[in-house]
């Protein structure tokens, strides 16, 4: 994880004009949001998982075991496209998960360049993106592979109809 940062970092001058190219924030705000995606890697990285004892006297030893959960499904929004992702990414990754990212339709371009930064960095399969409309954020969910899933965002309402005022003369 602390390798992924250090690509992030080192990749900053193609990600951030990427990023402000794609969503439309000023260079500066884009650049605190891929910066701040190596950090949070780098805090997980660091992010000590202590042994959990909760029985240890004569009648036994019982202790918390985390184990990973296996796929972790993650869809992000086209806001903060990188951040989100990574708020999603490292936590996923420090307990030990695989994770695939559907980022929004809108914002597409700056997630699958993370994908190709992180390629050589990370296991093969450890981080997977795949983009597409929002069909396929409904399609992830609804597969039964992912163990868990990570949605930032909002679905689609119908339109509400307001009732109409009576006016009074």
């Amino acid at each position: 994880m602390l390798a992924a940062a250090e690509a992030i970092v080192a990749a900053a001058s193609e990600l951030t004009p990427l990023l402000t190219a794609e969503q439309g924030k000023p260079l500066s705000q884009a650049a605190t949001e891929v910066y701040g995606s190596a950090a949070w890697l780098k805090y997980f990285a660091g992010l000590e998982l202590p042994r959990e004892i909760i029985q240890d006297d004569k009648r036994g030893l019982a202790e918390v075991v985390r184990r990973p959960i296996g796929p972790v499904a993650a869809i992000t929004p086209w806001n903060f496209p990188l951040l989100l992702a990574f708020w999603k990414i490292a936590p996923a990754l420090r307990a030990g998960n695989t994770l695939v990212l559907k980022p929004s339709p809108f914002t597409p371009l700056v997630s699958l360049k993370i994908g190709e930064v992180l390629r050589d960095v990370l296991p093969p399969g450890v981080l997977n993106v795949v983009s597409g409309g929002n069909e396929l954020g409904g399609l992830m969910t609804a597969h039964p592979v992912p163990r868990k899933v990570s949605f930032t965002g909002s679905i689609a309402l119908p339109a509400r109809r307001w009732p109409r005022r009576q006016l009074r003369t």
